[in-house]
């Protein structure tokens, strides 16, 4: 959970008047696949001996 919180801060934000609704939808779902990913990585390293 804290590791999501680093790379949120430390990718910039753009401008919130920039974003359109679609450039919105792609950027949660990369954030989901960024999560997921890291979720599925801590529990593959903790799995493994």
């Amino acid at each position: 959970m804290i590791s999501i919180f680093f790379i949120k801060n430390f990718i910039p934000k753009p401008p919130r008047v920039s974003l359109e609704p679609r450039e919105m939808h792609i950027r949660r779902m990369y954030f989901l696949v960024l999560s997921v990913t890291l979720l599925v990585l801590k529990l593959s390293a903790a799995t493994k001996p």
